[in-house]
């Protein structure tokens, strides 16, 4: 099985599948039964290394008789309230069950039925449950802030800011409640008659009673953490060369194709129309469209600005109309299938399935038999790993953006994303900053996502944006203007070469240990680059600050990046999933592309 990417081992039964299992760990566990009193069974785990005779008590069921309760515990990093321990009433008794404490750890009630709790009846049984005292009701997505995961904040779905998350609120990327930029999809050539064939979205709304005339819209935008509203009947792209002349009133909930437009500032964009990917028949002609680009050599797929941008002339938060309808791609045998919805009610669903239309019809065509499909998007919709990997947007070179995008990929891979990397260094420079990340910067983002999924150096270069961002362009730059460089920032300069190619060499003398994650991730689910939560999800400590955002790759390797600048960065706190076993690794490599053992 050595050179295969499956490690699988196949028992008859799970207890001799156990035994194997423990072997190569020299651990024994056992299962013990106690009853020493009238009121409770104890059910308690045991392990013991087999090198020696100490068994050490990992996890307890105490079961009540009356009332019927079950209670789980065990040792975790707890903080706060935690609920009462069972207890036998008796001293003597007590001590064979308590389980030891290491530092920093307590024991606490990790579940625990109602008293009473169960409920049957002829076809069904219930057994409800209480809610622990430690427990947190969590939410994550690609979101900014810094956290893991989202508690008591706004789930903003919009994903409407691009490179300085400040539209919404203006305060930066470490905000929460922060959207991400959204986007859309590509210009096509219409080629035949496809406006009768209804594979264009059509201006057809659900019109608001109290403004149901054209002369009445108005489109809601923000800027800056300013709301204001924009009158689409002042006309569409002005600036633009060529100029956008269509009349807004007469297009207005006409039926003809919903007429939009991308603004990228000055006189560069486009007006144009939108395939209706929600319809599976255009779906079907979209994949098509990829024959003569795969034919002429094309290897994969980049589909930006993916979820409708639109310039604020044209629909609400810089995108479609809220009120505009589009097919809703329900069940076939659903009666209310083709039954249209609003924009607000399916945002999402347009990039899901530009993503699903692009990967059905590459594999159909003869230029990608027997290869793989590689396709990145940007932004969608639940279940959008089956089609597609995720880039988090454009974002700038500053430490809070590289601070919450390790965030962002590990909250995706929870999502099901496992294929997702934001622009290593940043796209864009810091707001009136160099036109070139901070070498401190650069370096800190390799260390950070040597091991993600995805790892990209990407920047803009037009028109002189950014002046450069490969490592060894820092070295070049370096040498070039030593004597203009502060002194105390000097060691980064230097560093950055060395730093960043060990850390590339790293990932590729590791690349079994991904391919295995990623092998594994089309089995189960699991991500590639796995929240630490997900090793012990009982363990609220998981959640809390800096270690949401320590990483496994797969279930044997921590990565632990640090993301402050070193003036901010006293000590770092190291905290190592119980009850496992942890060792440091200096992990030298002697040659490149050689496997480490």
């Amino acid at each position: 099985m050595g050179t295969c990417t499956c490690r699988t081992i196949v028992h008859d039964d799970l207890t001799s599948l156990i035994e194997v299992l423990d072997l190569p760990e020299q651990v024994n566990w056992v299962v013990e039964f106690h009853r020493l009193v009238p009121n409770y069974f104890i059910l308690q785990s045991v392990v013991s290394p087999a090198i020696t005779s100490k068994w050490q008590i990992i996890v307890q069921l105490w079961i009540q008789g009356n009332p019927f309760r079950i209670t789980a515990i065990r040792s975790i990093a707890s903080a706060g309230t935690a609920a009462l321990l069972p207890s036998l009433q008796h001293p003597t008794l007590d001590r064979p069950f308590h389980i030891p404490e290491a530092k920093e750890r307590r024991n606490a009630i990790i579940w625990q039925s109602k008293e009473r709790g169960l409920q049957y009846q002829k076809d069904a049984t219930v057994l409800s449950v209480e809610k622990p005292q430690t427990a947190k009701y969590l939410g994550f997505g690609e979101q900014g802030g810094k956290a893991l995961f989202k508690d008591k904040t706004y789930m903003n779905y919009f994903n409407f800011d691009n490179m300085r998350y400040y539209n919404l609120y203006d305060e930066g990327p470490e905000n929460d409640s922060a959207p991400l930029y959204h986007a859309e999809s590509y210009w096509i050539e219409v080629i035949g008659n496809r406006y009768e064939d209804n594979y264009f979205v059509r201006d057809k709304r659900d019109l608001d009673p109290s403004a149901p005339e054209a002369k009445q819209q108005r489109y809601l935008q923000y800027g800056k953490g300013t709301r204001y509203f924009k009158d689409p009947n002042e006309g569409g792209l002005q600036d633009h060369v060529p100029r956008d002349v269509y009349n807004f009133e007469a297009n207005f909930n006409s039926g003809w194709p919903f007429h939009g437009g991308v603004d990228y500032g000055g006189p560069k964009g486009a007006s144009g129309f939108y395939p209706s990917l929600n319809s599976k028949e255009m779906r079907i002609w979209w994949g098509e469209q990829y024959k003569y680009l795969f034919d002429t050599g094309l290897e994969f797929v980049w589909q930006d600005m993916t979820s409708l941008c639109m310039a604020q002339e044209y629909g609400n938060m810089k995108s479609r109309p809220f009120r505009l309808l589009m097919d809703s791609d329900g069940w076939p045998r659903d009666p209310i299938a083709k039954q249209q919805k609003k924009v607000i009610e399916i945002w999402s669903l347009y990039s899901y399935n530009l993503h699903k239309a692009t990967f059905k019809g590459l594999y159909k065509l003869d230029a990608r038999k027997g290869k793989r499909n590689f396709i990145i998007g940007r932004g969608s919709f639940a279940g959008a790993q089956r089609y597609a990997g995720l880039w988090t947007g454009d974002n700038s070179s500053t430490w809070e953006f590289f601070n919450i995008s390790v965030a962002q990929v590990l909250a995706l891979g929870l999502a099901g994303v496992s294929m997702a990397g934001a622009d290593v260094g940043g796209f864009e420079p810091a707001e009136g900053e160099e036109k070139y990340a901070h070498p401190e910067l650069l370096i800190r983002w390799y260390c950070a996502y040597s091991l993600l999924s995805w790892l990209r150096n990407h920047y803009s270069e037009k028109e002189n944006i950014k002046k450069f961002q490969e490592p060894y362009t820092y070295e070049k730059y370096y040498q070039e203007n030593r004597q203009m460089i502060k002194e105390d920032e000097r060691y980064f300069w230097e560093s950055i070469m060395p730093v960043c190619r060990y850390h590339i060499r790293l990932r590729y003398s590791l690349l079994q240990l991904l391919y295995d994650a990623m092998f594994k991730n089309m089995i189960d689910g699991l991500p590639i680059a796995r929240a630490m939560v997900i090793s012990d999800p009982l363990d609220p400590s998981l959640t809390n600050g800096i270690l949401a955002v320590k990483y496994l790759v797969r279930n044997g390797l921590l990565v632990a990046p640090a993301l402050l600048p070193k003036e901010k960065r006293y000590r770092r706190k190291l905290y190592l999933p119980h009850p496992d076993s942890w060792w440091p690794m200096n992990l030298r490599l002697d040659s490149l592309g050689v496997h480490l053992e």
